[in-house]
């Protein structure tokens, strides 16, 4: 799994003996990991509402808008019909005459409205619900960079600062362009490299040279004309990149700014329909996956833990043991894999047959008990725009360890994920992978109990040495070695510091 959003984990880094975190400790400056079971402050993790700010910046750009619309202006159809309008009419073709073979050979358009499917009861029902999960995913999605920020003539160039956006080959008209100058003849250039630019409607007394060309340049002795025309200046992308962005350069004599259109998709929501509302259905809303290697007797122990709670939660279930056995029982999928290869390969076959909204990754040895309550981990994704949450881990001995981390990288000088060679261990690494790209959080009072890694030789079972020959293999393998090339390399590590 790339980069899961909506995702509950149970992430906790497995204690080994207290000697195994010296694996960490490289000290230098690049990263600073802080390893504290207590002590943090708080941090607010509820969504931003711009509601207010929106509000506001939409009332000062229609002033602008404005303060130029007495002036009239031609539309150019062939230009303004290509600016998406959000709409679209839901029409099929005229019925035919009815003959054999007639929509075989001369297929016509069809079309239905999806509420006709349900009954209005059943429509209204779905139609709040999947408002209700619109909301959360814009919520997620979107933040302050997204808004459309006009900055006004001090240079005398007004433009858009940010929030111009464009999907790939589409046109759009970009808003806030101005000039403020003294009485003259006034002339303004604007230049893409990935687009064109020209006039959705046509104002009087402007002249335009480069119509359909990636350089317009406007010009007029009258002012107000010249900042009515620029109001209605398309762009269209010409060369196609799924996510990119065009800097445009808008000048005149003496004066220059660069402003940015993004050019991109947005991104389609992920919505998941959680049923009627009531408390939350942890059946319907999550599923628990996990990769196990041998070790049948722990997984047993699992399953019985997580039936004892949660009895028709599905259970994902990777195995790549030599020998496999049987898993059966309800509500359980289990997925042979060629032997040996690894805690990633299982993790993302596991991942990859999930078709709730969430899925729990655990461990193979851990023991659910009154006091793994994933609902208040689906509670806590469910409130904030947390993509991940994780709790704590109680060994069998009693001890309870919430490990929580904060990573900081420092960009450092020229020299300064996963991969398949950490195939069973990579603790660290996902939280590295996830810098930027997930915001994860933790519930302490979350616990699963965790099977002893107290093994005295005499203790252990066939399976637990068969075990260890892979987690924990021979001399001849160096994990820090191994792991110090792969951070340098990959992520381009010089050094790394822990406390």
């Amino acid at each position: 799994m790339s980069q899961p959003a909506r995702i509950v984990m149970m992430l906790l880094v497995r204690k080994k003996v207290f000697l195994a975190l010296a694996v960490f400790v490289i000290s230098l400056s690049a990263i600073y990991i802080y390893w504290a079971p207590g002590g943090h402050s708080t941090v607010d993790v509820n969504p931003r509402v711009w509601s207010e700010i929106e509000n506001m910046l939409e009332k000062k750009h229609q002033g602008l808008v404005d303060r130029y619309s007495a002036i009239p202006y031609q539309v150019k159809e062939s230009i303004a019909s290509r600016v998406a309008h959000n709409g679209c009419v839901c029409e099929a073709e005229p019925n035919r005459v009815n003959v054999p073979f007639i929509k075989l050979l001369f297929p016509s358009v069809w079309a239905r409205y999806m509420d006709t499917t349900f009954t209005p009861t059943e429509w209204t029902a779905m139609k709040d619900r999947r408002n209700q999960q619109y909301q959360n995913f814009q919520k997620r999605s979107q933040n302050a960079a997204d808004l459309l920020l006009i900055a006004e003539a001090n240079s005398p160039l007004q433009y858009p600062a940010q929030g111009v956006e464009v999907r790939p080959l589409g046109t759009v008209i970009i808003p806030g362009l101005g000039i403020q100058e003294p009485t003259r003849d006034h002339s303004v250039t604007l230049t893409a490299s990935m687009g064109t630019f020209d006039r959705a409607a046509e104002v009087k007394d402007v002249r335009a040279e480069g119509d359909g060309t990636s350089s317009l340049t406007l010009s007029s002795s009258l002012l107000a004309n010249l900042n009515r025309q620029l109001q209605f200046i398309a762009y269209t992308n010409t060369l196609f990149h799924p996510n990119t962005a065009d800097a445009v350069q808008f000048k005149t004599l003496g004066h220059q700014s660069v402003f940015v259109v993004r050019i991109q998709y947005k991104p389609s929501p992920r919505l998941y329909n959680p049923g009627p509302k009531g408390d939350y259905n942890i059946s319907a809303l999550v599923t628990i996956a996990t990769k196990t290697f041998i070790r049948y007797d722990k997984l047993q122990v699992l399953i019985e833990s997580i039936r004892r709670y949660y009895p028709t939660v599905t259970i994902v279930i990777a195995d790549d043991s030599e020998h496999p056995q049987p898993v059966t029982g309800p509500y359980i999928e289990h997925y042979i894999m060629p032997f040996g290869k690894g805690w990633f390969a299982g993790r993302n076959l596991a991942v990859s047959q999930v078709t709730t909204k969430y899925v729990l990754w655990v461990d193979d040895d851990f023991i659910f008990t009154a006091n793994t309550k994933v609902e208040k981990m689906v509670d806590m994704l469910e409130r904030t725009t947390l993509d991940l949450v994780g709790g704590a881990v109680r060994e069998v001995t009693g001890y309870t360890a919430t490990y929580r981390q904060t990573i900081v990288r420092e960009q450092g000088g020229p020299a300064g994920g996963f991969d398949p060679r950490l195939a069973r261990v990579a603790h660290l690494e996902f939280f590295i992978d996830a810098l930027g790209s997930l915001h994860i959080g933790s519930c302490d009072d979350v616990i699963v109990s965790h099977a002893s890694k107290i093994k005295l030789p005499w203790g252990q079972s066939e399976s637990d040495k068969a075990y260890a020959k892979f987690r924990y293999p021979s001399s001849s393998y160096d994990p820090i070695r191994t792991k110090d090339g792969l951070l340098y390399f990959k992520n381009g590590f010089q050094c790394m510091s822990s406390n």
